[in-house]
């Protein structure tokens, strides 16, 4: 039988987590909301007896007691008042606190996660879920309001048992035999036990009913603020999407699927709030009411047999009113605990994710020998079953200046991915000066590389954080890279220089174009310093004059750094002195432009001919 109750309430371990996270994150909210539940739970009782006090020594004419009870009350009810008020502002901001850092918990697990597990689409609904729950459902501020609701009734629980034991042990003083058994100890004890087994029973139904349907309309509710949210944070709030939706008269669109989901949003809440205003308690007023005629006979019957005063009357009512109504919020608070846990465990899920990279513990020490090599290195993203890579057996060593060229999916970018250690092999390894690179510390690996992405990314922050990327730079360095790259002058002539916030989320914030921003990227890749320079497609944003910029200055952009292009343009091919050619996931030919271009049928020729009379 106990096991079947603890059973029930298992749920509860689930919670135990959270709290391990949460007093890491403040470790005095935990016992605050404690103080608070403990003092709120025995205010009332403070009312219930100095009222008795007051009433009796009025009823027994004990009048210049009653201005010093009143007094009593006054200053107690304060003092108590103010604790209160004091303890619930302290915690509803520390449970706010918690909530902001859990939701910051949620993006930096994002930035710390293997890469190749944020491309994965489960992972990323779960990224997605954990957002929205913690913004949504009021996450851990609610977890932890419900949990110190439910230790205050749990206090006003024992104080009121405690009374109403006091009260069914009080021997009847007068009265006839019958008056007197209905008044003893066993009688009032079997009735008080027994209407309140059967209240909570019914509680407990009502409760797990309404619950239940809480549930299904929760997660319905979920799915409709979804699709809203992804007009009004989304499209509505994105300026750049506002260039598409004027050219192509886009608002009538974006206005009829708003509105049919409007609609359908309209139809949905006002069945949830039917459904909501259907309250339970409702139900349950019968049920409450019963209980408290009852709780008011065995009162009086006490009264009537000597054994309280008048006064004490208000007492014991008001002790097993809060007792009913603490009995039925533990039931309440629970359910809603259990709905709670079943969000905060969305939260969990994602936070608890494991990072499958293997990382070893040799340093890539810095030297000017670095051979990284491909062995039979096969590979396929997660939840497919096509190679992008097939049986690729490559060394990167003394050459300089790389191009990994090829048509479009080709298997480029993937292969930079696989070399920076984003994803490992599906198949076959690769090795740095002959050891796995799973054998190095992954920090310690990336660090030999720079990259700019063709998806690279700046951010809303001051130009010489975004190519430093810290908060600390050397000043005289960001400039230089800035002038290697091409964007030096366009910098000076911004209000702040480096200091100028890129992107206008400041009042002090800059635009700039795709082709400048390409720029900054390069320039913080040069900044970084490391062994391998790797540009993903590095002037596809350029203008023909900048590309010529770039290119004339290659040796000096790289000086003595191993670099790799990757590119689809053959035109950059001609400042490197090794050129791999994919196609198909593949490397199909290697050589230098001079060998490559001779054989005119080969894929290298062929699209570089292709390309070069749009040069001409």
């Amino acid at each position: 039988m106990l096991y079947k109750i603890i059973e029930k309430f298992d749920y509860h371990k689930n919670a135990l987590d959270s709290f391990k996270i949460i007093n890491k994150i403040d470790r005095n909210i935990i016992p605050l909301c404690l103080i608070q539940s403990l003092i709120s739970a025995l205010l009332p009782y403070i009312e219930l007896f100095m009222t008795a006090y007051i009433i009796d020594a009025v009823i027994f004419k004990n009048f210049e007691k009653v201005p010093f009870l009143i007094v009593i009350l006054i200053c107690l009810n304060l003092a108590a008042g103010i604790i209160i008020d004091f303890l619930d502002s302290k915690n509803k901001y520390k449970s706010n606190y918690v909530q902001r850092k859990m939701l910051m918990l949620i993006k930096k697990k994002a930035l710390e996660i293997d890469y190749e597990l944020m491309e994965d689409a489960e992972v990323l609904q779960k990224l997605s879920n954990a957002e929205y729950t913690m913004e949504h459902t009021m996450g851990y501020y609610a977890f932890i309001m419900y949990y110190r609701q439910l230790l205050e009734a749990i206090f006003k629980v024992i104080a009121s048992i405690s009374l109403i034991v006091m009260l069914c042990f009080l021997s009847p003083l007068e009265g006839n035999n019958i008056i007197k058994i209905l008044a003893s100890a066993p009688v009032s004890l079997t009735v008080i036990i027994s209407i309140t087994l059967l209240n909570m029973k019914f509680n407990k139904i009502t409760a797990k009913k309404f619950n239940s349907v809480n549930v299904e309309l929760h997660k319905k509710k979920m799915l409709v603020e979804r699709r809203f949210n992804y007009y009004t944070d989304e499209i509505f709030l994105d300026y750049s999407m506002g260039k598409d939706i004027r050219i192509f008269d886009m608002f009538r669109l974006i206005h009829d699927n708003y509105k049919k989901h409007m609609n359908e949003a309209k139809s949905f809440y006002e069945m949830f709030y039917y459904k909501k205003s259907t309250n339970k308690e409702t139900y349950n007023l019968l049920s409450n009411s019963i209980y408290m005629y009852v709780a008011y006979i065995v009162v009086i019957l006490k009264i009537v047999t000597k054994s309280i005063t008048v006064g004490e009357l208000t007492k014991y009512i008001g002790a097993i009113n809060i007792f009913n109504s603490s009995i039925v919020n533990i039931i309440n608070i629970n359910q809603r605990i259990r709905l709670q846990i079943e969000f905060v465990k969305v939260f969990n899920e994602f936070i608890n994710i494991d990072s499958k990279k293997q990382t070893g513990k040799l340093l890539a020490e810095k030297n000017d020998t670095y051979d990284i090599e491909f062995h039979n290195v096969s590979f396929k993203y997660p939840h497919s079953e096509n190679y992008v890579l097939k049986n690729i057996s490559c060394k990167l060593t003394e050459k300089n200046k790389v191009a990994v060229v090829g048509k479009n999916g080709a298997g480029k970018t993937t292969f930079i991915k696989l070399l920076c250690r984003l994803y490992d092999p599906t198949k076959g390894y690769i090795t740095l000066n002959g050891t796995d690179i799973k054998e190095y510390d992954y920090e310690s690996y990336l660090s030999i590389f720079s990259l700019v992405f063709q998806d690279f990314n700046l951010f809303a922050f001051p130009i010489r954080e975004n190519v430093a990327a810290s908060r600390t730079a050397d000043d005289e360095k960001v400039w230089n890279c800035l002038e290697l790259s091409g964007v030096s002058e366009k910098v000076k002539r911004m209000p702040k220089g480096i200091e100028t916030n890129l992107y206008r989320y400041d009042e002090d914030g800059v635009e700039i174009s795709k082709g400048e921003a390409q720029k900054i990227a390069i320039a913080r890749a040069l900044y970084k310093d490391s062994a391998f320079v790797i540009l993903d497609e590095p002037t596809s944003a350029l203008d023909p004059i900048s590309e010529y910029e770039i290119y004339s200055k290659f040796n000096e952009l790289v000086q003595d750094k191993k670099s790799i292009f990757i590119s689809h343009r053959m035109s950059s091919c001609r400042f490197c002195d090794d050129i791999i050619v994919f196609d198909g996931g593949e490397i199909v030919q290697r050589g230098n432009h001079n060998t490559l271009i001779n054989d005119e049928n080969n894929i290298y020729a062929i699209l570089y001919n292709a390309q070069a009379k749009y040069y001409k």
